[in-house]
């Protein structure tokens, strides 16, 4: 009988390693599963930051047309041409702009294309190119 037990006593063991194995086979797929998710939520935020800063760009791109807009003079009377052109609107979109004019001005019918866009920061941004034109104006005109 002694034969008859030790090979319950293995069997008992042989039972154990596979219940061990089983929850460390459980925890390894549990820890890939999270690893998966975890990339999965990195790649959509990296996504979303990489469209804002398309969004951004955009913006900043169009600074300098707002700032002409904003500046009437015979220098930049001439670049809102070359800035819209530079956004890549066509001349049916300009017309339109020139016969529904905007009650509260140009500028603001431009920040109507960024709704996110504060306008705090986009006037501060504004007045402080205005500045820059301003200095740089004075220090052509001293030459």
């Amino acid at each position: 009988m002694t034969g008859l037990e030790s090979i319950e006593k293995e069997i008992a063991s042989l039972k154990y390693k596979v219940r061990v194995l089983e929850t460390e086979l459980e925890l390894r797929s549990n820890e890939r599963e999270f690893n998966y998710r975890t990339a999965a939520v990195a790649h959509k935020k990296h996504l979303e930051s990489v469209k804002t800063i398309a969004k951004l760009k955009s913006e900043c791109q169009s600074l300098p047309v707002l700032v002409c807009m904003r500046l009437p003079g015979p220098a930049t009377l001439a670049k809102p041409k070359n800035g819209i052109e530079m956004l890549g609107m066509d001349r049916v979109e300009t017309g339109r702009r020139k016969s529904n004019p905007s009650p509260t001005g140009s500028v603001d019918f431009a920040m109507g294309n960024f709704p996110d866009t504060p306008n705090k920061s986009l006037n501060y941004l504004v007045e402080k190119l205005c500045a820059l034109e301003e200095e740089n104006r004075s220090s052509l005109s001293k030459d």
